[in-house]
């Protein structure tokens, strides 16, 4: 401070930077900016590979502008925070300068609009008043309209609470919003001048609902939530450490939509003569490959540190969801071969790995890492969960990122030495928009890809309810870039968390967006997000960090697929069958694909000559939709000849009159071509049947 200065006074100030390598813009309220005799500085930074963020606490403005001078001079530096992900390419970052813990309150003061080489303080800085907003407090909420922008300031705000997912972020501002149509919420703060973090609850001192504090690296805050017509929502506005400034509200209603009547079943309505081992199929459903209940069971994976190729996986449907998994890479890593195919880059895992050096040794990978010849061009991992969406870690796709995603179906390995490098351009999709991101504890996002998909199944993604405690698991993904990988031997490990679970899986950098499946049902159960560290010095080189199954000391994080399921089209569908019309007896329930075996028991079949009724209802998040009732009648019983349902003297006719002419059409005891007496026999077993009281 300089000395004959009398400071202002102002609870919450913020300075905040934006910076790109050697270019400096200082945002603030004109005329004049402040700053704190300390500060906290709050880095992120994008490189080629990822997204990080630092902290650095500054003593004084001096120190915290050397600091941040250093950070950007060397745009290599900036990428040297990404822990393994730093391919340098046209890097930048963003810094936001707020108040430390426990400085609330400290002197601060008021400089010019210009930062020169020296820093000048007026000697009279100016004092700024600030009325106390009329929504400080959740009873005086200003309520906000359907995708109208509202725009407000928490300069004066006040509180006392902080949000679940931020830091020191007391004083808040409150709006209302009332849904007009049961659906999903967009609540942006998109265009905000600091920091913001934004909460929403049910009401005035009720269930915080959704919490969010940066969006995809952005300070601007942004929720995405289910929310049901009419009902009041409450929205908490506030700033990340103190922070305080103006903001831009707007709230996006969607509509959700009712899954379409159930259509085309088969056995078709009204139809005769039905089997007794007869299968319940509509939508088009004849041609899925599964059990009565949708459920594949796989073989379990075994391995030296349980990450295995293409070629080492044998079991065809783990095969069938790894054939699911796409690799997120650069366009710059495509070279057109002018042929209708790309190619894709033969650096190595372990080129890689020493050019590099993400956790700063300047050693190579040790000789015996595994994969270390194989390539790795890939970022990060997603999964198709719609025929034009794919799903994946909120880091891997921001917004700003859509024309910088390119997603490659095939990059495996056919063997030992064989990566598949030459990618047919049916198998390169691209991105159309980002539907939705997210992160924070959970972290995910939708991707609309530029066209459906026809050649590969999305996979089936858990809609409601929670993996249970100790769930063996499997999960898919490209791990440090690499060819396709298959990794089991996990179970879910912490299931606390509401938006997350913890696990054992064998992952790296790279991994992100990896599918998590369920080991027993093939069933996502959530998006790989985050773990431990992934490599640690041995001497002069570095290998994968081992942890025990016991932590060290936590897991790898998984986005609960529950976070994002509910913007995806995805149905379940209820059966209700029996021989009374309307059909009561639920036989098949929340099944996800259109096939349904009203007769589960291996020994239990339909009765024969009997009309049975049947109804599909399907289900989304949105709500249900009822199908018309359909019928059939079964098949008639052996012996019976006239087909009326009986077994009677009709029919011995008909066996005695084939017998004499020994046709073979009626030889129902055994494929012998011979009409006999046992044929007979069947007869009269099935006429003494037939006549039971």
């Amino acid at each position: 401070m300089c000395s004959g200065t009398k400071p202002d006074r102002r609870e919450g100030a913020l300075l905040g930077f934006l910076a790109s390598r050697n270019t400096w813009v200082i945002r603030g309220q004109p005329p004049y900016y402040y700053v704190l005799k300390q500060v906290e500085v709050r880095m992120m930074s994008r490189g080629s590979r990822g997204r990080h963020r630092a902290d650095y606490r500054a003593p004084n403005i001096i120190s915290l502008l050397l600091f941040v001078s250093v950070f950007f001079v060397n745009s290599v530096l900036v990428d040297s925070l990404a822990a393994g992900q730093n391919k340098v390419a046209g890097s930048f970052a963003k810094v936001e300068v707020g108040l430390s813990d426990g400085l609330r309150g400290e002197d601060i003061l008021a400089l010019p609009r210009t930062l020169g080489s020296e820093l000048e303080v007026p000697d009279r800085p100016k004092r700024i008043r600030v009325q106390q907003p009329s929504n400080d407090d959740c009873g005086g909420a200003i309520a906000v309209e359907d995708g109208v922008p509202y725009v407000g300031s928490t300069a004066a705000a006040t509180g006392v609470d902080e949000s679940s997912c931020a830091y020191n972020d007391t004083k808040d501002v409150w709006h209302s919003f009332t849904a007009s149509v049961t659906g999903t919420a967009i609540i942006s703060l998109a265009g905000s001048t600091f920091d913001t973090t934004l909460a929403v609850f049910d009401g005035c001192g009720g269930t915080e609902l959704a919490c969010n504090d940066d969006s995809c690296f952005y300070l601007e805050s942004e929720i995405i939530t289910t929310v049901s017509a009419p009902n009041t929502y409450f929205i908490r506005i506030a700033g990340y450490n103190g922070a305080s400034g103006d903001y831009t509200l707007t709230v996006t209603n969607i509509g959700c939509v009712l899954p379409p009547e159930p259509n085309s079943p088969s056995p078709a309505n009204d139809v005769n003569n039905v089997s007794l081992q007869a299968l319940l199929f509509w939508n088009g459903g004849e041609g899925v490959a599964s059990d009565s209940q949708g459920v594949m069971k796989p073989d379990v994976i075994y391995g030296q540190d349980n990450r295995l190729d293409e070629y080492e996986v044998s079991d065809v449907n783990i095969l069938a969801a790894g054939d699911s998994m796409v690799a997120l890479v650069s366009p710059s890593q495509l070279i057109d071969n002018h042929d209708g195919t790309f190619s894709l880059p033969m650096e190595t895992y372990a080129q890689w790995y020493l050019l590099a050096d993400p956790i700063g040794t300047g050693n190579p990978l040790c000789s015996d890492e595994p994969f270390r010849d194989q390539p790795n061009p890939a970022w990060c991992s997603g999964f198709l969960v719609a025929p034009d969406i794919i799903a994946t870690a909120g880091h891997c796709a921001c917004a700003d990122d859509c024309a910088a995603m390119v997603f490659v179906f095939g990059f495996v390995m056919l063997d030992a030495d064989t990566p598949v490098l030459t990618i047919d351009e049916s198998q390169i999709y691209y991105c159309s928009e980002i539907i939705a991101n997210r992160i924070a504890a959970a972290d995910w996002a939708l991707v609309r890809l530029d066209r459906p998909v026809t050649d590969h199944n999305p996979l089936r993604v858990r809609s409601e309810g929670t993996i249970p405690g100790g769930e063996d698991l499997l999960v898919i993904g490209h791990p440090v870039g690499l060819p396709r990988k298959y990794a089991g031997g996990a179970t879910v490990r912490d299931n606390t968390e509401p938006e997350y679970f913890q696990a054992n899986l064998d992952t790296y950098g790279g991994n992100s967006g990896s599918a998590v499946l369920s080991a027993n049902t093939l069933q996502v159960e959530g998006i790989l997000v985050r773990g431990n560290p992934d490599f640690v010095r041995d001497g002069s080189c570095d290998r994968s960090n081992v942890c025990p199954d016991t932590g060290c000391p936590y897991w790898e994080d998984v986005t609960r697929a529950t976070e994002f399921a509910a913007l995806l089209p995805l149905e379940s569908y209820d059966v209700y069958f029996d021989s009374n019309s309307p059909p009561t007896q639920l036989v098949c329930s929340d099944i996800n694909e259109p096939v349904c075996d009203p007769t589960p028991e291996p020994s239990a079949s339909l009765q024969p000559c009997t009309t049975y009724y049947w109804r599909v209802v399907s289900k989304n998040w949105c709500g249900e939709t009822e199908g018309p009732i359909w019928s059939f009648t079964t098949a008639t019983v052996a012996g019976d000849f006239d087909n009326d349902c009986d077994v009677d003297f009709e029919d011995l006719a008909e066996l005695v009159l084939y017998w004499l002419e020994d046709e073979p059409s009626v030889n129902i005891a055994a494929p012998d071509d011979i009409i006999d007496f046992a044929d007979y026999a069947v007869l009269a077993e099935k006429w003494l049947w037939s006549n039971e009281p």
